[in-house]
């Protein structure tokens, strides 16, 4: 069972409160008399208009509920789940690191385990997990077995800079701006950390920020590797 964090508040309520009162606003107070030959017309046009609010409401509420869900999900501690029989094979990928601009291949490095970290610059609790990727890339440096890679989907420079130059990363910072690992392995929430054994099989998946006890997870899961 993961630890989970305290419940969240709704940042979004205000949101939602400030557009419902501008939808209704936007709803004309005074209506000019029509002529009876256009009253049909009027009807129609204001049954259309009624239609079109609510789809929007509708949307903008279920939009925000979606949101609001994930940022529930990004405050969880980090949960690894048992993956079989649905675990998959990491896929091969070339990709570019932006601590030096260099190729980083996965063909490079044949039986190793790897141990990838899924961010964005702009995710608060991608920020508040870097450190213990950064721990973790130290404990096992020595060990070219263990891959632990931060993969962006960010596209503009600045931002890997910026990343760089606010955590320091030791290992590869790797540009998937194009998504193509993204979508391999259906990430859709940030961070995102998977583990794949040595043989390519994805041994842990979860979403969120460490715990130690995540940490140690993980960590004991890598010691096994030689």
């Amino acid at each position: 069972m993961s630890h989970r964090s305290k419940k969240p508040s709704n940042v979004l309520a205000p949101i939602v409160a400030a557009t419902s009162r501008a939808l209704a606003l936007a709803k004309p107070a005074n209506v000019k008399p029509v002529k009876a030959t256009d009253q049909t017309k009027a009807h129609k046009t204001a049954d259309a208009l009624e239609v079109h609010v609510t789809h929007i409401k509708f949307m903008f509420v279920a939009m925000c509920l979606f949101l609001n869900s994930c940022i529930a999900l990004s405050q969880n501690d980090l949960t690894f789940i048992d993956l079989e029989p649905f675990a998959i094979d990491m896929p091969a990928f070339d990709l570019q690191n932006m601590q030096d601009g260099s190729a980083y291949s996965t063909a490079d490095h044949p039986g190793a385990a790897y141990v990838l970290e899924f961010y964005f610059n702009g995710c608060p609790y991608c920020n508040q997990n870097s450190p213990n990727v950064k721990r973790l890339t130290q404990e096992f440096a020595g060990n070219p077995l263990v891959q632990i890679l931060e993969i962006s989907i960010d596209c503009s420079t600045g931002e890997y800079d910026e990343w760089i130059r606010k955590h320091s990363p030791i290992g590869p910072v790797l540009n998937d701006c194009a998504g193509d690992v993204v979508g391999a392995l259906n990430v859709g929430s940030y961070p995102t950390t998977m583990v794949f054994a040595p043989n390519g099989r994805q041994s842990m998946r979860g979403t969120g920020v460490w715990s130690s006890a995540t940490y140690n997870r993980i960590a004991e899961f890598l010691r096994q590797v030689r």
